[in-house]
């Protein structure tokens, strides 16, 4: 059994599918070593013993894994709200600009939620709501769409060298 964190699984997650599996070792084959038991989660040994000493004075209770860093301050239906206005657009939601950029999305977000966040941080709040930034395709203005098209189908395959 190899433990491999998951694409976008919190870490919090991850580390309790790791101590769940070593609770289930040490209960279900008390004959193991920590070395096997560390080796088969993909833990060092002492870790091991550390989560095997805790579970002996405390039980499951004692392995249980506590939140590191602070509380979300939006609510699940507050990210959805943020999600769906930065799918529709700035534009939709009453900006100027054509483009998101970090500072236009704190600027929304305070306004529908009245949570104030750094622009440095939405990024990351960005990626808990399954969002990627996205840079915009630069097009020149006096781009010819149709020009463009006749040359890939009628010069560019005359002077292509080779099948």
């Amino acid at each position: 059994m190899v433990f491999v964190r998951k694409y976008n699984e919190p870490i919090d997650q991850f580390q309790a599918r790791r101590r769940q599996a070593a609770i289930e070792l040490f209960t279900g084959q008390p004959d193991l070593s920590h070395a096997e038991i560390a080796r088969r989660i993909g833990v060092s040994r002492k870790t091991v013993s550390l989560w095997h000493s805790a579970y002996e004075r405390g039980g499951d209770q004692a392995l249980e894994v506590k939140r590191s860093g602070g509380r979300d301050r939006l609510t699940d239906q507050q990210k959805q709200l943020i999600r769906d206005k930065i799918i529709a657009g700035p534009r939709s939601c009453g900006f100027a600009e054509s483009i998101w950029t970090q500072k236009l999305i704190a600027r929304l977000i305070e306004e529908q939620t009245g949570v104030q966040y750094h622009p440095c941080y939405i990024r990351v709040l960005m990626a808990s709501i399954e969002i990627s930034s996205q840079k915009p395709i630069l097009r020149a203005k006096q781009r010819n769409e149709q020009a463009i098209t006749a040359f890939k189908d009628e010069v560019f395959p005359e002077i292509k060298k080779g099948p």
